[in-house]
């Protein structure tokens, strides 16, 4: 258990601080922007209007999700501990307040 909860914190911590660098060097801004235009040039066929990237990148709750769980995965892959894969559940709302 201790494990699990010292996980969760360094998880939100780790999210927390490269979701400020990325703020700061204001790549979020930049992703907003121009992510809906590379999407139409990767992949024309399909419609992204229906949710654009621009919502998912300007959602603090979405971006620090989507980073604790990227995080997590290669966590519970090097350490063979699948609990890292429930992370993300307990630290999204810790860096979310963070941030």
């Amino acid at each position: 258990m201790s494990k699990f909860l010292m996980a969760v914190i360094i998880v939100a911590l780790v999210v927390t601080f490269i979701y400020t660098l990325l703020n700061k060097w204001k790549v979020w801004e930049y992703l907003q922007v121009h992510a809906d235009g590379w999407l139409e040039k990767i992949c024309p066929h399909l419609v992204w209007r229906y949710y654009p990237m621009n919502k998912l990148f300007s959602c603090v709750f979405c971006t620090t999700w989507w980073m604790s769980v990227i995080i997590c995965i290669f966590a519970a892959i090097f350490s063979g501990y699948w609990l890292f894969l429930l992370v993300p559940f307990c630290s999204t709302p810790i860096s979310r307040y963070l941030v």
